[in-house]
């Protein structure tokens, strides 16, 4: 991965795709780097003085994809996942793009679902209606015990793919829903 992606991932913890300015400054004090890089970043990445840098301003300065970023960025979060030792509580996460809070919020409901409700059919429709409620419409969820093959696009930093016991899970947003 290019150092300088590497660097504003390392800033944009939570995945939201801009580093503020004071997000900046945290990351400076904590690795001891030079003061002078917050003003450099702000000149190079934030010349109108916005406040902010977003993932697609910073890719164009340097003559990067965002969506090639963007792949980079999933997997290297997916080579750490798998760096992880073992599965806890028999949870494999298997590609997760979602923020922590919405990833936990996922495992725990699916587990949930998946101890207590018999057809897996009803755990997949009262999962999706769960997500719809709470984060709003345009979930899918994918149950299956076999292999699988797939193709989707989803919105940024709304899926979660993993394992449960003999389970895949898959739960992806495909777009902003009303």
């Amino acid at each position: 991965m290019d150092p300088f992606l590497k660097v504003f991932f390392a800033i944009d913890k939570d995945g939201s795709e801009k580093i503020t300015m004071s997000e900046l400054e945290q990351y400076v004090r904590e690795n001891d780097l030079e003061e002078t890089m917050v003003a450099d970043w702000q000149r190079l990445f934030d010349p109108n003085h916005t406040g902010g840098i977003t993932l697609d301003s910073f890719c164009d300065t340097l003559g990067i994809a965002p969506a090639s970023a963007r792949i980079q960025r999933s997997e290297s979060l997916n080579k750490q996942q798998k760096a992880a030792p073992g599965s806890e509580n028999g949870i494999t996460i298997l590609l997760a793009d979602a923020p922590d809070n919405l990833k936990d919020d996922i495992l725990k409901k699916m587990a949930e679902l998946l101890g207590s409700v018999k057809s897996k059919e009803d755990v997949s429709n009262q999962m999706k209606s769960y997500l719809d409620e709470k984060y709003g419409r345009s979930w899918v969820v994918l149950l299956t015990d076999d292999s699988f093959w797939l193709q989707a696009a989803h919105m940024p930093h709304s899926s979660c793919y993993c394992r449960m016991n003999d389970i895949c899970c898959l739960v992806w947003r495909t777009f902003e829903g009303a």
